[in-house]
């Protein structure tokens, strides 16, 4: 039988760094070779590891370390910037364990059997199908007719809107300008949703989760409310003009900087409510049999989670760590290649690119995570879409308007066990 360690505050102290040492090199190995099952079991196991180094001393070498423990952690976690670093670093992982494999979308056989002649029946271009057979969508893409019809009514489900807005117009298009790499769709709002032809062009890019995901976001947006308006109202001396379907925005010249900052702050704002519903409409697309918005969802989340560690950690001065993490321990070697070009595509410009970048990481999704969807798991906080629906009180001879609050419960059940990891690292952050 091993010797009890003597009861000394020296000895307690020094088994601490022992312990740590321990303790990391543990936590290095089960991940180094942890299935999703092992991921999923790790903090559990890691109590009882901790148990086992901790019952080799005895009581008052346990309390000397239990008080240097609590004191340790309420620094480091309550009183520091490390909580959503650790909260959204684990996040990154466990998602991308959950989101699978790509799933690339053939141009004949994704979805049709047969051979060549039914490549058509997924895209055709520039050649629109007979509306009259795409549910009076005009669309060069059935298999996006198909997805919108499937998507736009959980928009009502979930409290997005009271009645959903349909677009006339919904259809894969190649772009030509720089957007083309960094662009995955975009609507008016009112008449059309454009998905980027490269995600079914570019291996690249080929992911259906991806589609699901963009063609979501801008079916989303259509939806008026938080997901495309501000309540800001337009800077005096600007009107909005709409022609042959388009928008546009009307100005005298003493008031075009405001404009810009109307601009800038509207895009923040509807961008962020908009990914924010993402991930709840992703999730009930999944609770009701979706396979796809399953792996959609956790994509995201990935996606999301990425996005406000990186800023996080920019925020500390440690962003160089960002890269060799998401390359060690998430990306391909493909992804990798992918995401310095599109970094290099703007810091090509000097720190102004740089600037812009990080401005679209924090209103697609730092932000948004943080914000609105955190909140939503963690606290059941919910995400004023804008939109108004009439509620008539039982009983009662009066009928109000009331906006509608979308609830994260879809988005909650898919967390499982991650729900409580996630609050006891924003235990406190949040008002409810």
């Amino acid at each position: 039988m091993k010797r009890v360690r003597e009861i000394t505050l020296l000895g307690a102290l020094t088994f601490l760094p022992g312990l740590v040492l321990r303790v990391l090199a543990w936590v290095g190995r089960y991940l180094w070779r942890a299935s999703l099952r092992d991921l999923l079991l790790i903090l559990p196991r890691l109590v009882w590891f901790l148990l086992g180094q901790v019952l080799r001393i005895n009581r008052i070498s346990v309390a000397l370390i239990g008080a240097v423990v609590g004191v340790a952690w309420y620094g480091l976690f309550v009183l520091s910037p490390l909580r959503p670093i650790v909260r959204d670093a684990v996040m990154v992982v466990v998602a991308d364990k959950l989101s699978g494999a790509p799933r690339p979308l053939t141009m004949c056989d994704a979805q049709f059997a047969g051979g060549r002649e039914d490549c058509d029946l997924v895209y055709s271009r520039s050649a629109p199908f007979n509306p009259a057979t795409q549910w009076g969508l005009v669309t060069n893409s059935p298999y996006l007719t198909e997805a919108a019809v499937n998507i736009i009514p959980v928009f009502v489900t979930d409290n997005m809107v009271s009645v959903p807005e349909i677009p006339t117009n919904v259809y894969f298009q190649p772009l030509i300008t720089a957007d083309s790499f960094h662009l995955g769709g975009r609507t008016d709002c009112e008449n059309y949703v454009m998905t980027n032809e490269r995600y079914i062009t570019l291996s690249a890019w080929n992911d259906e989760r991806d589609i699901l995901t963009t063609l979501t976001h801008e079916l989303l947006h259509n939806q008026d409310g938080n997901f495309c308006n501000t309540p800001v109202p337009l800077p005096e001396g600007c009107v909005i003009i709409s022609e042959g379907g388009r928008r546009y925005y009307s100005c005298e010249q003493g008031a075009v900087p405001a404009l810009n900052e109307w601009l800038d702050n509207r895009s923040v704002w509807v961008e962020s409510h908009t990914a924010s519903g993402t991930v709840e409409a992703l999730a009930a697309q999944c609770s009701v049999g979706s396979g796809l918005a399953c792996a959609s969802f956790w994509d995201n989340i990935k996606g999301m989670a990425s996005g406000s560690l990186r800023t996080e950690l920019n925020g500390i001065g440690l962003g160089g760590l960002f890269d060799p993490f998401m390359d060690l321990f998430v990306r391909s070697r493909v992804e990798s290649r992918q995401a310095d070009k599109s970094m290099r595509d703007y810091t090509i410009n000097g720190p102004e690119g740089y600037k812009q970048r990080m401005a679209i990481i924090a209103k697609y999704y730092a932000m948004p995570w943080n914000v609105y969807v955190v909140p939503g798991i963690a606290n059941g906080a919910l995400l004023d879409t804008g939109n108004l629906v009439r509620v008539m009180i039982p009983g009662g001879e009066k009928t109000y308007l009331v906006v509608l609050g979308m609830p994260y419960d879809d988005t909650r059940k898919m967390m499982g066990l991650l729900r409580p990891f996630i609050w006891i690292l924003t235990v406190g952050q949040f008002q409810g």
